[in-house]
C-alpha cells in the first residue's frame, strides 16, 4: 500500500492512492484523545477495504450494467452486479503533489484499457487539512468532450468541455 496520511492537531486522515484515493481511516483530536469519525478499517477485525470511496464515473448501481443516452443503448460490464460504484475506486490515480496538509490526485481512463464505461473520463481531487476542516475539490471531465451523462459520488463535479 502507498498510504498518504494528511494530519494536524485537530485532524487525521490516511488515504490510500493506489486504491482510488479511499479513505481508510479518518479521526478528530477531541478531549485529549483521537476518535474515529469513520472507522479505521485497518484495524483488525475490520471488514471494511474503505471508509470512504470515491464513485466516478456513477455511483450507485446500474441496473444490469444497461442504461441509454440520447437514443443509444450501452452495456457496462458486471451486469450480474448490477454495474455498482464507478470504475475508479481500485484503480490507482497518480499523486501529484502532497504533504502533511493536503494530497493532490489524477486520474485518467485513458490509462486503463478495461475502463468500465463508454467515454473516457479524466478526474482530479485535492484534499487540504486547515486548522477546522478540509475543503476538498473534486472535478470530472470528458476526456475527447463527447456528450455523456457524467456522475459522481461526493460534493461537487465540474464538467470541463
Amino acid at each position: 500500500m502507498s498510504l498518504h496520511q494528511l494530519d494536524n492537531e485537530k485532524l487525521r486522515l490516511i488515504v490510500d492512492p493506489a486504491q482510488g484515493v479511499n479513505v481508510l481511516a479518518f479521526n478528530v483530536h477531541q478531549h485529549d484523545a483521537w476518535l474515529p469519525v469513520m472507522p479505521d478499517v485497518r484495524a483488525s477485525g475490520s471488514d471494511l477495504k474503505a471508509s470512504s470511496f470515491v464513485l466516478i464515473p456513477y455511483s450507485n448501481r446500474i441496473e444490469n450494467g444497461r442504461f441509454s443516452f440520447q437514443g443509444k443503448a450501452y452495456q457496462l460490464a458486471n451486469a450480474e452486479k448490477h454495474a455498482s460504484h464507478g470504475d475508479t475506486r481500485t484503480r490507482p490515480w497518480v499523486v501529484t503533489a502532497a504533504s502533511d496538509a493536503l494530497i493532490r490526485c489524477s486520474f485518467d481512463s485513458r490509462n486503463h484499457a478495461d475502463f468500465n464505461w463508454p467515454w473516457p473520463i479524466t478526474a482530479k481531487l485535492n484534499i487540504v487539512f486547515m486548522i477546522n476542516g478540509f475543503p476538498h475539490a473534486f472535478g470530472c471531465g470528458i476526456a475527447g468532450h463527447p456528450p455523456c451523462p457524467p456522475a459522481q459520488g461526493g460534493t461537487r463535479i465540474t464538467i470541463a468541455h
